[in-house]
């Protein structure tokens, strides 16, 4: 109901800034990445399997968490840095 929708969404919000943190370690923090390359691909790589191959979005949506926090984990220390880098500037 509307209830979950808002839950999902305020999810979704929170995995879009995580995945912006995500994207600053692999734009200004490459080396620090390198050793996460490969469990990072395979991550990606199931999930985006399990897009195509389990026909319930509900299914992919509670599969797909466990694969994500790698990426949760990079994002939020991607938060951090950005957030110093920023509170450096002023």
């Amino acid at each position: 109901g509307r209830i979950g929708r808002a839950v999902s969404g305020m999810e979704t919000m929170v995995m879009y800034f995580i995945f912006i943190g995500f994207l600053w370690v692999i734009f200004f923090e490459r080396r620090k990445i390198h050793s996460l390359v490969p469990m990072l691909l395979f991550s990606g790589f199931v999930v985006i399997l399990l897009g195509y191959v389990v026909p319930n979005l509900g299914a992919i949506y509670r599969m797909r968490q466990g694969l994500f926090i790698p990426f949760y984990i990079v994002g939020s220390y991607g938060l951090f840095m950005f957030l110093c880098y920023y509170k450096n500037k002023k």
